[in-house]
């Protein structure tokens, strides 16, 4: 009796397990850039990027760096190491600007909602221009 019970109730366990499972079917390719210029002299310098995934959707977000041209137009980027930060609802993804590594752990998943990316630079002068770019992969959520 108590093997048939079990039994049952793994039954009904497994209906409802999929009765609602979901999958992800992909849906585009999203990449995100977000430019600013350092028009004054602040010790450091931040700008924010807000998103909103769509209902019914899910972000998978690949890579994220920053990079900075001079006021010569010559550029520099960097990925991944530690200095200009990028940040995504107060949590740094990625950490840009010196040689020590920090790489992020990615893919990070974003679910349907209102999020916003921040890009927070060191001081370097002024008439700079910072990038952020976040490469996404867009899915549905089909149930």
């Amino acid at each position: 009796m108590k093997l048939k019970s079990i039994f049952v109730f793994a039954t009904f366990a497994l209906l409802f397990y999929l009765g609602n499972a979901q999958t992800l079917e992909f849906n585009q390719v999203v990449q995100l850039t977000k430019t600013y210029y350092n028009t004054s002299s602040p010790s450091y310098k931040q700008d924010n990027l807000p998103v909103t995934v769509p209902a019914g959707k899910v972000w998978k977000i690949t890579a994220a760096w920053a990079s900075y041209s001079y006021p010569s137009g010559l550029y520099r980027v960097y990925v991944n190491s530690s200095g200009t930060k990028i940040i995504l609802d107060d949590a740094v993804i990625s950490i840009a600007g010196t040689s020590n590594s920090l790489p992020s752990q990615f893919p990070i998943w974003l679910p349907a909602g209102a999020h916003t990316f921040t890009l927070q630079t060191d001081d370097y002068g002024v008439d700079y221009r910072w990038t952020m770019n976040v490469s996404v992969i867009e899915f549905n959520v089909v149930p």
